[in-house]
């Protein structure tokens, strides 16, 4: 699992360069196109100096107007100006912010890991409200009408309302595993109904308006990580999630049936292009199938 995340931060490190450095072209006659990659600037986001143990530092850049929020698994969130580097802001959270926070009408909508849910003032910086769940936040957001739908740490599903964090329902589940990934789904909605994974191996499919089990699908058998903590994929009438130690299913929407299965784990979503599926594993893979029947084409 440490050389996949360590790939996904290799891509985004390289993205980010490319996004906010110079990129310049150069040609000789019919040689290779070259690109080199020059850093305008780098920054610390910890408030202080961190000596001890590695922490994951995981939480996507945010950009917004001429700004990128970062934050770290310490200590909290900073804003720069994307050209000079300039701080603009900070949020100090102890325990720092892990997930991935969501920008919605300029305001961030992010777990951290104080146990609080917060949406924050994404220009200045300030709280608008924070919301008690009990638990470090590790899953990434969805918003949807009004709504904003997460997981925490401690396997519990909540909807608030996005203007003031008002809880509008909670959903949680038993996990009596020894281990689990540090990890959660983001949900997914369609219709009148959330989908998500949790770290018991089970699959939901929960009423959208009131939190009620529509149906649930065991996926993760395993002995070691049942975690279901990939994004649910939802294309036309199916839904395409995997666990990490278990397959990768492809699912009616409606009840959740099987349509087919792919032996190998993984915890990040798959992407579908046209009618091939794309599919990084847990085993350090990357395959296209088959959207319809999950043969694979290649790997």
């Amino acid at each position: 699992m440490y050389n996949i995340l360590l790939l996904n931060k290799l891509i985004v490190t390289a993205f980010l360069g490319l996004l906010f450095s110079g990129c310049v072209s150069h040609f000789s006659g019919h040689s290779q196109k070259h690109f080199v990659i020059e850093r305008l600037w780098a920054r610390q986001t910890t408030n202080a100096e961190y000596l001890a143990a590695r922490i994951n530092h995981s939480m996507e850049p945010i950009l917004f107007s001429e700004l990128v929020i970062q934050g770290n698994e310490f200590d909290g969130l900073v804003a720069y100006d994307q050209k000079t580097g300039l701080k603009k802001w900070e949020k100090r959270i102890s325990g720092g912010v892990t997930a991935p926070a969501r920008l919605y009408n300029g305001v961030l909508y992010f777990g951290a890991g104080d146990g609080f849910f917060y949406a924050v003032d994404a220009t200045k910086g300030h709280t608008k409200w924070q919301f008690p769940i009990h638990s470090e936040g590790i899953g990434a957001p969805t918003i949807d009408d009004g709504v904003v739908y997460f997981l925490a740490g401690n396997n519990a599903a909540y909807a608030l309302k996005i203007n003031n964090g008002e809880q509008i329902w909670y959903y949680s589940r038993v996990d009596r595993a020894n281990l689990t990934v540090r990890g959660a789904s983001e949900p997914s909605v369609s219709g009148s109904r959330v989908y998500a994974g949790f770290s018991d191996g089970f699959l939901v499919a929960l009423d959208k308006n009131k939190g009620t089990l529509a149906w649930e699908r065991q996926l993760g058998l395993s002995v070691r990580f049942r975690d279901v903590d990939a994004k649910p994929v939802i294309d036309a009438d199916n839904i395409y999630v995997s666990s990490y130690d278990g397959q990768l299913y492809c699912l009616s929407l409606n009840n959740g049936k099987t349509i087919w299965t792919n032996d190998e784990g993984g915890f990040t979503p798959v992407t579908i292009e046209n009618d091939v599926l794309f599919y990084s594993t847990s085993t350090r893979k990357v395959m296209a199938l088959e959207k319809s029947s999950g043969k694979v084409i290649w790997s």
